[in-house]
């Protein structure tokens, strides 16, 4: 396989940092060359810009990027590699073709491209992508002839499409590094859902729909939770229509984790009423607004479950950080 990003790190690239001169050349050498092994050839008159956010994982490097209007060529020279690149065209329409094929994406649109053959990508306008590079080996023995599916339509209502969509913009947008026990589990959940998201076996579709879309799922309702931590319509009831799924099955997937919806949430609310505390910008925030901010409705809940998770009161803790601050 080509080379990915260091294992586990959030790796950036973007032409901003280079002269509007050297743009394409540095794009060439530092991402087109070395990773999805493909060239550049900027729309003629137009200014080149792209910028990248990667991750390399076990054997597979993920990516979140954007690109002014371009054509992104495999020529030759890159068709020596044992990989496939999985391409979510995430805005705007684009072409990709391969074995004389041509596929035409649309806004969510994927395409499943071989890192052994020639063949082009076109983005004629500025266009948002996420891209998954991965072997060839670990993909084809999971999906009924893989060959057949190349420079094929994923339609963006796909739901493992959707899935995993969501679940890799949340991987990729964190500024932590993953530990290798997080980074292996990812991945796996990754070739899951990009095996269902193919048209997997039956018994590999099976495994992935427990393994990846379950955590996909738990993944998509937990950002949807941090979105709404203030909304006092937050259930597992509005989450089971949202996601257009069962209560029950919400409820098991907390469960599948150690612990409850009502536990989750009261922990998130908890953890962001903390946050507002120590921060500087709510020093002269009411604690009861705090509070409420935070997604609490009765005070005296609050401030009785400030206490118990955190072994001091809002107030003590927001003194504890004034007086750190004199100190310091």
């Amino acid at each position: 396989m080509n080379p990915t990003p260091p294992r586990g790190s959030p790796i950036r690239f973007s032409t901003d940092d280079f002269p509007q001169r050297d743009r394409v050349e540095a794009w060439r050498e530092t991402y087109g060359r070395a990773v999805l092994r493909v060239d550049v050839q900027p729309r003629s008159g137009e200014p080149y810009r792209s910028e990248m956010n990667m991750r390399g994982l076990p054997n597979l490097g993920v990516g979140l990027g954007f690109s002014t209007a371009a054509t992104y060529r495999r020529t030759h020279a890159f068709t020596d590699g044992d990989e496939c690149l999985f391409l979510v065209h995430l805005n705007g329409n684009g072409a990709a073709g391969q074995r004389n094929r041509e596929v035409l994406l649309a806004d969510g649109d994927a395409t499943l491209l071989s890192g052994a053959e020639t063949g082009a990508t076109v983005f004629p306008v500025p266009t948002r992508w996420l891209s998954i590079v991965m072997p060839y080996e670990l993909v084809a023995p999971v999906v009924p002839d893989l060959s057949a599916v190349l420079a094929r339509r994923i339609p963006a209502d796909t739901e493992a499409l959707r899935l995993l969509v969501g679940y890799l913009k949340t991987v990729l947008l964190a500024d932590t590094a993953l530990s290798p026990q997080v980074g292996e589990l990812v991945s796996t959940h990754v070739y899951d859902l990009v095996a269902m998201a193919l048209g997997a076996t039956h018994d590999a579709h099976e495994t992935a729909r427990r393994r990846g879309v379950r955590a996909a799922r738990l993944r998509s309702i937990k950002d949807d939770i941090a979105a709404n931590l203030a909304s006092r319509d937050l259930s597992v009831d509005m989450l089971a229509v949202r996601h257009q799924i069962s209560q029950r099955y919400i409820r098991a997937l907390f469960e599948s984790e150690g612990t409850n919806f009502t536990d989750f949430v009261l922990a998130a609310r908890l953890a962001r009423a903390h946050r507002l505390l120590v921060a500087d910008r709510f020093a002269l925030r009411a604690i009861g607004a705090i509070a409420f901010e935070a997604g609490f409705a009765d005070l005296s809940h609050f401030n009785h479950s400030f206490r118990r998770r955190y072994g001091a009161t809002p107030s003590d803790v927001r003194a504890m950080q004034l007086g750190r601050k004199r100190t310091g």
